[in-house]
């Protein structure tokens, strides 16, 4: 028989008034001719360096239309949600201010978030970023034209769509006159305005016992006995900069310092 060939035997069904035993079964033969031969078939990924870009990784990207990944509910649930926490933010700051100028302005801003929000939520396809005098807008607008044209929040790579959707959200302050948000220039207390900085003090500050716990753990430097061997010493110090590193990294402690004249 022609490796293309399979065949299949059943029981014949035609003879349907007929007894259980007496049915006859047919051959039916299945052509498999349009297959490739397996030694043909080669691996899909990860693709070659040739045809690697930022929307074609090496390996297949999540993007946010994959349910049940972390993906589809970054996209979908996590940040709307911390989208959302920054507009209150911003209207509790606006409810504190006086000058006619300063409330028009962040008005604005905030309207602009409520754009961001509406594109988000309703998946709008990913625009070019407005020049706001940033050094990046070149590279951004560059790679939005050039490997995401027509792509929108979910079926882009969720990495990109994230920082695309950051970076919105500081174009919504940067475009202002008195609400920039401190990336790359130095600018006076003032003018700096951070629209997730009572989130960070708040969680800080909930996370004190824990914060406290972290500084008595680290506080005397690592001391080994002088006859330890070199290696055991180093994975000794490798495996307590793992910790420290894990602990300051947790999403339940962040420490918050701002310097207006830092670089």
């Amino acid at each position: 028989m022609n490796p293309s060939q399979i065949e299949v035997t059943g029981d014949d069904t035609s003879g349907r008034g007929s007894e259980p035993d007496q049915r006859r079964l047919s051959t039916v033969t299945l052509q498999l001719d349009h297959l490739p031969a397996r030694k043909d078939i080669q691996p899909s990924y990860p693709r070659p360096p040739t045809k690697v870009d930022p929307n074609n990784p090496p390996w297949p990207a999540y993007r946010g239309y994959h349910e049940y990944s972390f993906a589809h509910a970054t996209m979908g649930v996590r940040l709307p949600t911390i989208l959302g926490k920054a507009i209150n933010d911003a209207v509790e700051t606006l409810n504190t201010l006086s000058e006619e100028d300063r409330i028009i302005d962040l008005s604005e801003c905030i309207h602009r978030m409520g754009e961001l929000m509406t594109d988000l939520s309703t998946n709008r396809k990913l625009r070019p970023i407005i020049d706001d005098g940033e050094g990046d807008i070149a590279l951004w607008n560059k790679e939005i034209a050039k490997y995401f044209r027509g792509k929108d929040f979910m079926n882009a790579p969720w990495l990109f769509a994230e920082a695309y959707k950051y970076r919105r959200l500081h174009e919504c302050f940067s475009i202002s006159k008195h609400w920039k948000a401190c990336r790359y220039k130095k600018l006076t207390s003032s003018q700096h305005y951070d629209v997730f900085r009572r989130q960070k003090c708040d969680t800080f500050a909930r996370s004190g016992d824990a914060v406290f716990e972290l500084s008595l753990r680290f506080a005397e430097p690592s001391i080994s006995p002088t006859t330890t061997p070199n290696d055991q010493k180093l994975e000794r110090d490798r495996l307590l900069f793992m910790e420290l590193a894990q602990g300051l990294s947790s999403n339940h402690i962040y420490a918050y310092n701002f310097n207006p004249n830092s670089s």
